[in-house]
């Protein structure tokens, strides 16, 4: 059985700052610590892996929801960092928005992955957010981890600074990988993925993130399954003006692979 742990938070008045910073006491409470097997340290939002017994990767994930009682905009946004230890990570910042005292509340979920992790590696989860300051505070939050065990993995980043745009997906480019564990399993080649392996599900996670969009726009991106967009694999954020322009979300998808090799990317 999985070795899981969640902490949990409630209403704040812990407000973010324009830097990432780790938030002191947005998850107070340990809600699950199986086996004791975790360490959790709510001043620096900070979880200490188990010292043995490792599984092949984990899964973090970090969600809050925030009410903005300024009757203004503001535009939070968190991301999961290795703090201490070893392994091969990746992961990506997202967003939300708050619009006025009617649209006051701004949700953002993140998440990190990390395989063959070092024994007591710890894991912390930073927020921030743009120009526009609010009041009021977070008024939940969930920190999880959940161990993960497969054959095969395949871990990649993009560092494009491209803004893309338009009404036509764009394929994300500037692709390499973090770790392939079995090329003969999933490779990638010119921007895109090949899963290979016959009769095996895929979880694939991704995320975006645009800096400097400027003007009021919205920006949507998720997976594309042999050059077709699956719409229910994509995600969407929205940038109100310069001081609220730092935007991104999550996607995920379950992926089958039967007899024939899929190939996987990004627009």
């Amino acid at each position: 059985m999985a070795t899981l742990f969640q902490a949990t938070g409630g209403t704040t008045t812990l407000i973010p700052t324009k830097a990432w910073t780790a938030p002191n006491g947005m998850f107070t409470t340990v809600a699950r610590n199986d086996g004791s097997a975790y360490s959790w340290a709510s001043t620096t939002s900070t979880v200490t892996l188990p010292s043995s017994g490792l599984a092949n990767g984990y899964l973090i994930i970090a969600a809050f929801e925030f009410q903005d009682t300024s009757n203004g905009r503001h535009n939070p946004q968190g991301k999961i960092v290795q703090a201490s230890g070893t392994g091969n990570i990746v992961g990506g910042a997202t967003s939300g928005y708050n619009r006025d005292a009617s649209e006051d509340r701004s949700y953002v979920r993140t998440w990190a992955m990390v395989d063959s992790p070092s024994a007591g590696a710890t894991f912390q989860f930073q927020w921030k957010r743009d120009n526009e300051s609010p009041t009021g505070g977070t008024v939940r939050s969930e920190f999880q981890v959940i161990p993960l065990y497969y054959s095969n993995i395949g871990m990649y980043k993009s560092t494009t600074a491209a803004l893309y745009g338009g009404t036509t997906p764009n394929q994300t480019t500037g692709w390499t990988a973090v770790h392939e564990s079995d090329t003969a399993a999933i490779q990638l080649a010119t921007n895109q993925v090949t899963v290979k392996t016959a009769n095996t599900r895929y979880l694939v996670l991704g995320s975006w993130f645009f800096e400097g969009l400027g003007g009021r726009t919205q920006r949507w991106g998720g997976l594309r399954d042999g050059g077709t967009f699956l719409n229910h694999a994509k995600s969407y954020a929205y940038s109100r003006n310069g001081n609220n322009d730092e935007v991104g979300e999550m996607f995920t998808h379950l992926i089958e692979r039967t007899t024939a090799n899929k190939t996987l990317d990004v627009a």
